[in-house]
């Protein structure tokens, strides 16, 4: 799922919320590839998998579905 940051700012996403949603759309995009996202984003694998075990499976819940599709 795709956030612009108007529709993050408006549906009041924190920070982390908003880092989990980019690391989830920089997976996505390459396929789920942990190694080829983590050079994307500019940090270690490691960080990558601690940053995905440290959050919830299920999106943010005040991100509406049309923030989501910006």
């Amino acid at each position: 799922s795709r956030v612009s940051l108007d529709g993050a700012v408006a549906s009041g996403l924190t920070l982390d919320e908003l880092e989990l949603e980019y690391i989830r759309a920089t997976l996505a995009s390459v396929d789920g590839n942990k190694s080829e996202a983590a050079a994307i984003l500019g940090i270690d694998r490691k960080t990558l998998y601690r940053k995905l075990e440290d959050t919830p499976e299920e999106p943010p819940a005040k991100l509406s579905r049309a923030a989501r599709r910006e």
